[in-house]
């Protein structure tokens, strides 16, 4: 659950609500939820669109596939 909690930080850090990143990703609302709440796995590409998005590079999406701690979770620790 920790890996898609990061993936709600980084959208609300950037300012995005769930509306607003499917939006940008061309998907749903709903959707970016289900991801969020582990109903559903967004796959590599999209996992690296949300990335680009979030991170400004899509390599960065180890967040989102529970890959050990990555730069978003080290820069988030780092932040409080």
């Amino acid at each position: 659950m920790q890996v898609r909690m990061n993936l709600r930080l980084a959208r609300e850090a950037k300012g995005l609500s769930q509306g607003g990143l499917a939006n940008l990703l061309d998907t749903t609302q709903p959707y970016i939820s289900q991801i969020e709440t582990c109903q559903r796995n967004p796959g590599r590409s999209l996992g690296k669109r949300i990335a680009k998005i979030l991170t400004g590079n899509p390599n960065k999406d180890g967040f989102l596939f529970d890959e050990g701690v990555t730069e978003l979770e080290v820069d988030h620790a780092t932040a409080n």
